[in-house]
């Protein structure tokens, strides 16, 4: 159970905003975000200032004092990404994953995290859902389906329902946004991949979406008998003037900073 909680929790959207300038527009006048501080109070070691750098609106990298991420495209999509991680002053490959695409949409994600081969594959149901399902990939090829699944449902070019199943367990995420212009919503070929995040380890993850998210209510149901149903997240954001967030905030619990994202375009 602790187990299958925790690996729940892991997937608590941080969907991020930006700083100051009204002038953030690159040189092809299309909004992009150039750095992003992240600040944690609670533990400022873990602060980091990540820089991001493209070709046009194609992401190149993403990186920090401790860790990187490459993107490859075919064409207008994002087919490749590797990050690294910094291991006794120098960076290492920790993951390398490959995304195929049909008809305009993400089929699967494969490749190598930390030693080991996985494969993840979408299937879209007829009812506007998407099933996402593991596999684990031993030393001869062979191929296990992991006992858990996931449904995610988007809405308006937002992930607004992310529900994981493991045999009796159902943990649902539900998320609500803003009506304002995320960070990310001009990188091309973001919006194809889903639940799939574009950073590396930095502290926090982003994921694609058309706007900002300001609250994620957490329930969990086990054997059909309802656990928990809290607001597992709250941000606020602050915004320039063509309506990009410049800084998010998001509270714990009882009301307090948790943490601070500021941005630059």
């Amino acid at each position: 159970m602790k187990k299958i909680l925790c690996l729940f929790g892991v997937l608590a959207l941080t969907l991020t905003s930006c700083s100051k300038d009204d002038d953030s527009n690159n040189s092809n006048n299309i909004v992009l975000p150039k750095t992003i501080q992240f600040t944690n109070l609670k533990d400022l070691s873990k602060n980091t200032l990540s820089t991001f750098t493209y070709n046009g609106n194609k992401i190149v990298t993403v990186s920090n004092a401790g860790a990187k991420s490459e993107f490859t495209y075919t064409g207008n999509q994002i087919t490749k990404k590797v990050d690294y991680v910094m291991s006794n002053g120098q960076l290492g490959k920790v993951i390398e994953a490959s995304y195929v695409y049909a008809n305009g949409k993400l089929q699967s994600v494969s490749g190598i995290s930390y030693g080991r081969a996985f494969k993840q594959v979408y299937t879209y149901n007829n009812d506007g859902t998407i099933k996402k399902e593991a596999y684990t990939i031993d030393a001869n090829g062979v191929e296990s389906l992991s006992p858990e699944s996931w449904l995610l449902t988007i809405a308006n070019g937002n992930l607004t329902k992310f529900v994981t199943i493991s045999g009796t367990f159902v943990g649902t995420h539900v998320y609500d946004y803003d009506a304002k212009n995320n960070a990310f919503k001009n990188i091309l070929g973001f919006n194809l991949l889903l639940d799939q995040a574009i950073t590396p380890s930095l502290g926090q993850k982003i994921y694609s979406s058309l706007y900002n998210i300001e609250k994620d209510t957490q329930s969990v149901v086990i054997d059909s008998q309802p656990f928990t149903n809290t607001v597992d997240y709250n941000a606020k954001y602050d915004y320039n003037a063509g309506g990009y967030p410049v800084k998010q905030t998001s509270y714990n619990q009882d009301g307090t900073v948790k943490e601070v994202f500021d941005y630059t375009y």
